[in-house]
């Protein structure tokens, strides 16, 4: 099915990835396999990333590196008390025409502070317009004509974008520890999550007991750090009309307070890391899955708010000061100006007060 692993991680260079195509675009992988060839997948990525021909940095930034990173569980965040409120001076909203832009001025600023961009993406970290894997090399061509959130930020970082494509096609599965019985397992497909009725309660339970296995990719190229995280597919998926809704509320719900609380996770990494510095953070979250994937948002800002207070408690028993931390709900512009859009709901519902500084002065300096 796939050139050799072991060729690709000992021979490589960028003009071999670039080039290089699968006999496949739809990767039927057993479900005993999963876990070996989701391993397969992360040691392609660091393999690739650790060789400095591919991936030269500009002088004074850090190094390139991908990372994967856990959430919480879903049992640890409902021990949150429901009623508990964000704290506005970490958590606001804001218009945007693009974060992508927001990528382009951090880079050209010389702006000290770290910036996190969530992305939306797949379960496999690509992204891609419907239930298959781009070949290899072909990454960014099939997202050339997507203009949402996702496909804009991981256009920004090509080489790495097109890494992570080898990757997908090679079995990178963020949720290949999670969903452990084959029923649940058969829910995803090349990245999108669409369980039939018969899996959608095999797949929350998985997502209840296995959460914090989930494995989300982070990665720092070009001093700009990316998290991808996914949602399940519900608008694509052809069993909704036979869903519980209820039980597709705690699906949503649930693979929303994972996805925000890998982010969350992420933040606490670099501010650990950057503690000498006091290097403040500002995160750029999206509305996962609120798109396309037609996600209900109430459900979405639920599973946010579960993440967000159990990251505020984490600030709290770390002893991390607040103030070095930022986390803007980016709306986009077409959105920002309807009231009734997912977008926005999700802020009302969370009470999101509006951020009145421009990007890269989010702390109003």
């Amino acid at each position: 099915m796939l050139q050799n692993f072991n060729t690709l991680t000992t021979d490589v260079s960028w003009a071999k990835i670039d080039t290089y195509e699968s006999e496949a675009l739809v990767l039927n992988i057993p479900f005993n396999q999963a876990v070996e060839f989701h391993e397969n997948a992360k040691n392609f990525i660091k393999a690739i990333v650790a060789r400095k021909a591919i991936f030269e940095n500009k002088a004074g930034r850090p190094r390139d590196s991908v990372t994967f990173v856990n959430p919480h569980s879903i049992a640890t965040m409902a021990h949150n008390e429901p009623t508990a409120t964000l704290n506005p001076n970490i958590f606001s909203y804001r218009e945007t025409t693009g974060v992508q832009k927001f990528i382009q001025q951090f880079r050209d600023s010389g702006c000290t502070d770290i910036h996190v961009f969530g992305a939306a993406s797949q379960f496999n970290s690509t992204e891609a317009a419907e239930a298959f894997v781009p070949k290899c090399g072909f990454a960014h061509q099939f997202a050339q004509n997507d203009h949402t959130q996702g496909p804009a930020v991981q256009k920004e970082n090509r080489k790495i974008f097109e890494v992570i494509g080898v990757a997908a096609n090679f079995g990178l599965n963020s949720l290949s520890n999670v969903l452990n019985t084959e029923l649940a397992y058969n829910a995803l497909s090349n990245g999108y999550l669409m369980p039939n009725k018969e899996q959608l309660a095999a797949v929350v339970d998985c997502f209840i007991q296995n959460g914090d296995k989930m494995e989300v990719t982070c990665y720092h190229c070009d001093g700009v750090e990316v998290v991808l995280t996914a949602a399940p597919a519900t608008g694509y998926n052809p069993a909704k009309k036979s869903f519980d809704s209820n039980m597709n509320d705690r699906l949503e719900q649930n693979a929303a307070a994972l996805a925000y609380s890998a982010q969350f996770n992420r933040y606490i990494e670099l501010l650990k890391a950057n503690s000498d510095s006091e290097k403040r953070l500002v995160g750029h979250m999206t509305g996962v899955g609120l798109g396309v994937f037609a996600n209900n948002p109430v459900a979405v800002a639920n599973g946010f708010k579960q993440a967000a207070l159990q990251f505020q408690q984490d600030l709290n028993q770390l002893d991390i000061d607040p103030n070095r931390v930022k986390v803007i709900y980016e709306v986009f512009t077409s959105d920002f100006y309807r009231e009734n859009s997912s977008a926005m709901r999700f802020k009302t519902h969370l009470n999101l007060e509006l951020n009145p500084h421009p990007n890269l002065d989010e702390f109003g300096d």
